[in-house]
């Protein structure tokens, strides 16, 4: 089995689905899993609900989309920052459909 970094460097994994986070059990300080409403539908799950193990998150997640105002003061500094355009042929720009979304190749 190929590990995530791999994944993304052999272009053998790809962003193709999309969920909701809705909840988090944590125990003793630890992120356990997830409660997930899934965006396939009602039909598949509990009603379109799943409870996701956190280990599942680290291993094929590669992106989210959090509200500004969650975020700690130290990521919102990043945007300060200047940003770094990846080249088209680089994994992650594929992955975060980067090309797409600020409109240029």
């Amino acid at each position: 089995m190929l590990d995530k970094e791999t994944r993304i460097a052999y272009r053998y994994t790809t962003a193709n689905h999309a969920m909701v986070l809705l909840g988090v059990d944590i125990q003793q300080g630890k992120i356990v899993k997830w409660l997930v409403e899934n965006s396939h539908g009602k039909e598949s799950g509990h009603e379109g609900m799943f409870s996701m193990y956190d280990d599942w998150f680290d291993e094929y997640v590669y992106e989210a989309i959090i509200s500004v105002k969650y975020l700690p003061p130290a990521i919102k500094n990043i945007f300060k920052e200047t940003p770094v355009h990846l080249p088209i042929w680089d994994p992650m720009s594929e992955i975060l459909n980067l090309t797409d979304v600020q409109g240029h190749f």
